[in-house]
């Protein structure tokens, strides 16, 4: 038997990279429009997010078409599934066809629970929640340079592409999740940085001219987050270099005293 799936109706959730000629029911919850070389000099696809009942997986339209627009409910026939950072990804071709739906496709609104060691022996998860203790903040979190250029970060005005270049400023946490089962860097962007360090990227540069040191900014951050519990939600992926999660939602987690008092009696009970 073939491992993939050839053909039929599928949710996101029975979906694996391979399977092609497949039909979905979804909802298009972001889509967005990019240039891209191709064969032929520069093509226009649309990429973004598709979500159904079951979970919500990264999709690529090869070929634009009017019903792939944000908020549409769609069937989609004859997909194929390829992998994408280590999550199944939905493309759309020019051999599929797509067709509004008139009721909207219920979307799953939580992503689910898992532990870190679970989620990163998975390869990888588009839409995953984790709970864990922040236990250190790495180098090149606060206050760092882009390069204008590819938006890499710039180390002393070099950037490893383009050399030296005027970095520009922005905001970025990368911060060491511990869940007792093992560890991943969660990587959070302007607006959640901001919201963890208390204030903007004009309020950063402001703090670190008074300082005359760019470390504070780091050092603000370090001191409202580590040590205390986060509940953390947003794609993962898996490489060579460890595991990263880019988040989208990141909050101090309340404990319920009765819940962690079940819990420690459920471990020790194991």
């Amino acid at each position: 038997a073939v491992p993939y799936e050839v053909g039929g109706d599928a949710t996101l959730a029975e979906l694996s990279p391979g399977d092609r000629g497949i039909t979905v029911e979804v909802q298009l919850l972001e889509v967005e429009r990019k240039i891209i070389d191709g064969r032929d000099g520069e093509t226009e696809i649309l990429s973004g997010v598709v979500g159904d009942d079951t979970m919500r997986l990264p999709f690529t339209d090869w070929e634009p078409r009017p019903e792939i627009e944000p908020g549409n409910s769609v069937r989609i026939e004859n997909v194929f599934v390829r992998e994408f950072r280590g999550v199944p990804s939905v493309n759309v071709s020019e051999f599929s066809t797509a067709e509004r739906l008139p009721e909207p496709v219920e979307v799953q609104e939580t992503a689910p629970r898992w532990s870190v060691r679970d989620a990163v022996e998975s390869g990888g998860l588009f839409d995953v929640e984790l709970v864990g203790s922040v236990v250190a903040i790495r180098d090149g979190s606060g206050l760092i340079e882009r390069c204008p250029e590819c938006g890499r970060v710039v180390q002393n005005g070099q950037c490893r592409s383009h050399g030296e270049v005027d970095g520009q400023d922005d905001l970025r946490t990368k911060a060491i999740l511990d869940d007792g089962t093992g560890t991943v860097t969660v990587i959070l962007d302007e607006n959640l940085t901001a919201e963890v360090y208390g204030g903007d990227l004009a309020d950063a540069r402001e703090h670190a001219r008074d300082a005359m040191d760019r470390g504070v900014v780091a050092d603000a951050i370090r001191g409202r987050v580590v040590g205390h519990e986060f509940r953390v939600r947003g794609s993962l992926s898996v490489d060579d270099f460890g595991a990263n999660l880019e988040a989208s939602e990141f909050e101090e987690h309340a404990v319920d005293p009765g819940d962690r008092a079940r819990e420690l009696l459920a471990e020790a009970g194991e």
